[in-house]
């Protein structure tokens, strides 16, 4: 998987749980913590594809910034 690939992900999760915690009382009771600890799992996958010392391409909130323009 690309490391782009990652932030997407990130970047989708994240507004999903933006709208889910504006709306938790119509969900089901975990949901929001399952997908909090997905995006943790995903970012941690995507610090260890940078490795020390590299730059960051990406940040999610650019990413969220773009899809949202």
């Amino acid at each position: 998987m690309e490391y782009e690939e990652l932030v997407q992900m990130i970047g989708h999760i994240k507004a999903a749980t933006d709208i889910g915690f504006a709306r938790d009382d119509e969900l089901p009771v975990g949901v929001l913590d399952e997908l909090t600890d997905i995006q943790n799992r995903i970012n941690n996958q995507r610090l260890v594809m940078l490795g020390n010392g590299r730059e960051r391409p990406f940040d999610v909130a650019d990413l969220m910034r773009s899809t949202q323009a």
